[in-house]
């Protein structure tokens, strides 16, 4: 009776790592999705790029006005030139500016 007991906590015990393990890659897995590229342009984000280089544009300082720029969204990618550039800093969080 007592090596049924521990058969049975044993199996138990097993049943609740593995129900750890698995939540916890689940989270991992949603948080990995949300850092996929192809996820954030689904979200209506775009990709820019410098015209001849595979070198993405995070800064409006990384650009001359007249260059031309790769702009790649969920199903496709544009062919863009810059006409101007108008610096305005975005902020983290709401700001209501009336």
């Amino acid at each position: 009776m007592a090596i049924k007991n521990m058969d049975i906590r044993i199996i138990s015990d097993i049943k609740n790592y593995l129900t750890l393990k698995k939540s916890r890659l689940k989270l991992i897995l949603e948080n990995l999705q949300g850092k996929n590229p192809v996820a954030i342009l689904q979200r209506g984000f775009a990709i820019i790029y410098k015209e001849k280089e595979d070198k993405n544009i995070k800064s409006i300082d990384e650009v001359k006005i007249n260059q031309k720029v790769r702009i790649m969204l969920t199903d496709g990618i544009l062919n863009a030139r810059i006409f101007k550039k108008i610096y305005k800093k975005l902020e983290i969080g709401f700001k209501n500016e009336n």
